[in-house]
């Protein structure tokens, strides 16, 4: 597993499930509780810091920390909490966490990260003790591809031929379990070309296109990639994340309910965010 990648990953994930969800969350249950009256206790009503924390194994850890973001604002930027004592226990040992600057506390080399382990996130906020727990899961077991590279079709929009597509690549792993995963593909060319499917100037806008593909967490042990999973040529890296139910939870989190958007999913004790382990391994793919 190329630790480096899936650190810059992590940052991905973090930007595209958690924050935003967080915040969208946010704003419609502002929507709702103007509606409900009868309701005599919210998080409106709550100051609780937001924590987002990844744990994965041969990591530094860090823990963001910030306010919770107050309702009847439009400023949706995150105010970092700092000057907290912030620990993490293993079982063993309880390790302090370093205020860095804008709300991240890190772990210093005395703290390993290590699959199978438990870990417990403590500190003091207004009074209370805020707190979560989690286990590292094992790394994904037997991840394969049905292939390593994968050929765009040609599409002539003028010769009135239909193209013949490729066989979708085949995503593989041991999972007996039935443990949660994540499928990310990454493109990581340094200047990508956009894949045009014929069309003039693109098969979509700058803004449309995706360097990077997720899939929803699934229990499964396949997943195939087809043509519209990839956006650019190049070399892209397949990382498959075993996650926990607590991140799990986050994407599976319905819009529709109010009861879910008044109660945004959460393993914080005490506190709003998420503390959770993940665990991944890599392959790599060329789309020509």
């Amino acid at each position: 597993m190329n630790i480096q990648l899936v650190k810059y990953d992590l940052g991905i994930l973090k930007r595209y499930t958690y924050k935003l969800k967080f915040v969208f969350i946010l704003i419609i249950t502002a929507l709702l509780s103007a509606c409900e009256t009868e309701e005599t206790t919210d998080l409106a009503a709550i100051d609780k810091p937001v924590v987002e924390a990844y744990l994965v194994p041969g990591q530094v850890v860090n823990v963001h920390i910030t306010q919770q973001i107050g309702f009847g604002t439009a400023d949706t930027a995150q105010v970092p909490i700092n000057d907290l004592s912030v620990f993490i226990a293993d079982g063993t040992n309880e390790y302090p966490l370093v205020d860095v600057s804008d709300g991240i506390y890190q772990s210093g080399s005395e703290l390993a990260i290590s699959e199978g382990k438990t870990y417990t996130l403590r500190f003091n906020y207004k009074d209370n003790i805020v707190s979560a727990e989690t286990t590292i899961p094992t790394k994904p077991q037997n991840f394969a591809a049905s292939a390593t590279t994968f050929t765009v079709p040609v599409f002539d929009m003028g010769s009135g031929v239909r193209p013949e597509f490729p066989d979708p690549i085949k995503l593989t792993w041991t999972n007996p379990a039935h443990d949660y995963h994540l499928i990310v593909v990454q493109n990581i060319e340094t200047a990508p070309t956009a894949i045009s499917f014929g069309f003039p100037g693109g098969g979509s806008s700058s803004t449309d296109r995706r360097p990077i593909f997720r899939n929803q967490p699934d229990q499964g042990g396949t997943y195939d990639l087809n043509l519209q999973s990839f956006s650019y040529y190049g070399n892209h890296k397949l990382i498959l994340y075993r996650i926990n139910p607590e991140y799990a939870a986050l994407y599976q989190q319905s819009g529709s309910s109010s009861l879910n958007l008044k109660n945004p999913s959460t393993n914080i004790k005490n506190g709003l965010g998420i503390f959770t382990g993940i665990n991944a391994d890599t392959l790599s793919l060329k789309v020509n």
